[in-house]
């Protein structure tokens, strides 16, 4: 059953699949998540996470992936996704792009003291506990009357309206949060990397539609070629823009989760010219998680309060 923290006049989910309307802020909120063919065959764990705050004030949204080499990173990516609501969603009320890039440093140095006392408090040693458990990227977004903003650390894929913006890293490396806990930043050439990075922000009567993802949405971009031992017909991967375009997907509570999880089915086809059966697996290499916050229809902002 999902796990749902409810509390006076706000809301906090993780890791939940709905569709909210939002308050004053004409937005519908869904998320989705799947496990990727590789840790599927490895018996791995899901390593991606997702949450979101929702009130009278505004949205935040978090996206967290956790490193596939390590045992254990699902444990920060969830961990992380929650801590950055915490941090975040008191600054609502004050969010304004003059001041965002200082709220996004705060948050962060928040979110590294909170996982250095998690990490000693978990006992053993601390670069092997930080290392198992607590390497993950962040993509987020913040959404007020007045004042919308995308940003990342670490890999991932942002899309506002139809602009897709990707945050890939050479040899599938990128910085992660935690890096700011060591010494030498993890050997990290330019420490700009282990800050936030805005991808997005104007005003949010601009906005008409934000999506948050983890690297393994790449496969919407880069969809694997057609399998010959495969029926014709079989569904594609399709573009990445389904996800804000199909209002099913956003409207239906499951409507992300059941697309993503038909996509990573295993397909079995005989073929009778050969006379034995043939396997495929899921269309998603990587374990994919997005979050897709979508105006409604018609949807006018109120943005009397931010004023």
């Amino acid at each position: 059953m999902p796990f749902q923290l409810k509390m006076k006049e706000t809301e906090m989910v993780s890791p939940s699949v709905e569709h909210h309307p939002c308050g004053p802020l004409p937005f519908d909120v869904a998320a989705g998540s799947v496990q990727g063919r590789e840790h599927h065959r490895l018996g791995r764990n899901n390593q991606d996470a997702f949450a979101w705050h929702r009130s009278d004030r505004g949205i935040v949204a978090v996206v967290c992936d956790g490193c596939g080499s390590q045992e254990h990173s699902e444990v920060g990516a969830h961990l992380g996704a929650r801590l950055m609501l915490g941090a975040l969603q008191p600054g609502l009320p004050a969010f304004h792009p003059d001041n965002a890039p200082s709220m996004l440093e705060d948050a962060r140095q928040h979110v590294l003291r909170q996982m250095d006392q998690l990490v000693r408090h978990m006992g053993g040693d601390y670069l092997d506990t930080l290392r198992d458990y607590f390497l993950f990227t962040v993509v987020g977004a913040m959404i007020t009357p007045r004042h919308t903003m995308v940003f990342t650390l670490g890999d991932g894929l942002v899309a506002v309206n139809d602009t897709v913006t990707h945050g890939q890293y050479a040899d599938n490396a990128p910085p992660y949060l935690a890096y700011g806990l060591l010494a030498d930043n993890a050997g990290c050439t330019f420490p700009e990397q282990l800050r936030f990075r805005i991808r997005w922000s104007g005003r949010t009567e601009e906005v008409q539609t934000v999506l948050l993802a983890t690297d393994g949405a790449e496969a919407f971009h880069q969809p694997p070629s057609p399998d010959p031992d495969m029926a014709s017909d079989e569904e594609p991967v399709g573009a990445l823009s389904q996800f804000w375009t199909d209002p099913r997907l956003v409207l239906n509570p499951q409507g992300i989760n059941r697309r993503l999880r038909r996509l990573n089915r295993e397909v079995v086809q005989p073929c009778w010219e050969g006379q034995y059966l043939r396997h495929r697996g899921g269309l998603l290499a990587d374990d994919t998680t997005l979050v897709v916050i979508r105006r409604q229809p018609n949807g006018l902002l109120d943005t009397r309060e931010q004023e």
